[in-house]
């Protein structure tokens, strides 16, 4: 009629910004991959609904990818990477029906 339940998870994240183009400018990012966790638990009622918390942790990871500029003819691109890293987390509440 009731139950309890939890779970976790390790794995790796992998992420990909989309490119940019604004006009004459163009910025493409690498593939960026972390370390990602996830935990959750929640309850189970009469083995047809449950609800769940779940947090996942996604990982630091620093943007890197190249500029380029294009003026005319020419085109100038450099590599650049973000000044520090960026972390992605997130707390999920699941609602759940089983049939």
């Amino acid at each position: 009629m009731f139950g309890i339940w939890c779970e976790g998870g390790l794995g790796a994240n992998f992420r990909h910004v989309s490119n940019i183009k604004y006009g004459n400018r163009e910025y493409s990012f690498d593939l960026l991959t972390s370390f990602a966790g996830q935990v959750g638990g929640g309850v189970m009622i009469k083995d047809l609904f449950s609800i769940g918390l779940h947090y996942y942790g996604l990982g630091a990871t620093e943007a890197k990818g190249e500029y380029t500029h294009t003026y005319y003819d020419d085109s100038y691109t450099q590599s650049f990477s973000f000044p520090r890293k960026y972390t992605q987390n997130c707390l999920v509440l699941r609602l759940g029906y089983h049939f």
